[in-house]
């Protein structure tokens, strides 16, 4: 077969539509680099876990956000990244699964055992029996699946939405508390800020992307949601009383021991 001369037009063409084929993967760091794609595979199946298991609405987007959130330049918001890992508080933002899972085989050889992965940041240390294989652990779906169904069996413990979302990071309270807070602070944000479960890839998995027709677990979800956010407003009027009320001790404190200087100042200078 003979070769056709190629004009420059179409030669420019051709290039484009190879350079745009076969993107270059986004590099192992914390940085969001211009490779980044923005793809919410997390927020999309966090979004109907939610819903399936009668989770408050948002509450496990909101931890999926602390624990592995990103930010998006494309929709300008923050995300749950898929192949993140971290060990002892070193986050790494990898491009594919693949990067991710080599990346953990390089920690675990020199000898690392507590280990994040994936959307939810599931302790492979702490949870040995999560997940069959690395591959299963960085599937958005099996990630998020097992870490709903931990919480879930938290609140059955504990009672309460707030805290289990404590005992999702740490049983000891110092450690859990100022965890729970933040995850709160992230989930009662206005919707039209940051949403930690918005469809970015809707046109992709247009299944996926359904929104989810109302039911009895949705309808329950809602009222979870309200009765978590009176709560959050409940602890927040609570503490600031209690922060009055230490104030006003020290106030007292101080008054009364200003009273008892004065009188021996002026025993001193008036002995009779």
């Amino acid at each position: 077969m003979s070769v056709q001369p190629v004009s420059i037009r179409a030669a420019l063409c051709l290039a484009l539509m190879a350079a745009f084929a076969a993107p270059a993967p986004a590099a192992a760091s914390g940085k969001t680099g211009k490779s980044f794609i923005s793809n919410d595979l997390c927020g999309n199946i966090i979004l109907h876990t939610e819903w399936r298991r009668g989770i408050p609405a948002r509450l496990l987007g909101a931890i999926s956000i602390a624990e592995s959130g990103r930010f998006d330049r494309r929709s300008r918001a923050t995300i749950a990244w898929p192949w993140t890992v971290n060990a002892g508080g070193d986050a790494r933002y990898y491009g594919t699964k693949k990067q991710a899972i080599a990346g953990v085989r390089q920690l675990k050889a020199r000898g690392v055992r507590n280990i994040d992965v994936g959307c939810m940041q599931v302790n492979l240390m702490h949870h040995p029996k999560a997940f069959a294989n690395l591959e299963a652990a960085f599937d958005p779906a099996t990630n998020v699946a097992y870490a709903a169904r931990y919480l879930k069996q938290l609140h059955g413990k504990t009672g309460s939405w707030v805290k289990a979302v404590a005992s999702y990071h740490s049983s000891v309270l110092r450690r859990g508390h100022p965890y729970m807070l933040r995850v709160l602070k992230i989930w009662v944000k206005r919707p039209g800020t940051t949403r930690p479960t918005q469809l970015a890839n809707s046109r992709a998995n247009p299944q996926v992307a359904a929104k989810p027709r109302p039911t009895g677990k949705t309808r329950q979800a809602r009222r979870h949601s309200a009765s978590l956010v009176r709560r959050v407003n409940i602890e927040r009027t609570a503490k600031a009383k209690r922060k009055w009320a230490e104030v006003l001790v020290r106030r007292k404190r101080f008054a009364e021991w200003l009273t008892r200087r004065q009188a021996e100042r002026r025993a001193k200078r008036d002995p009779t």
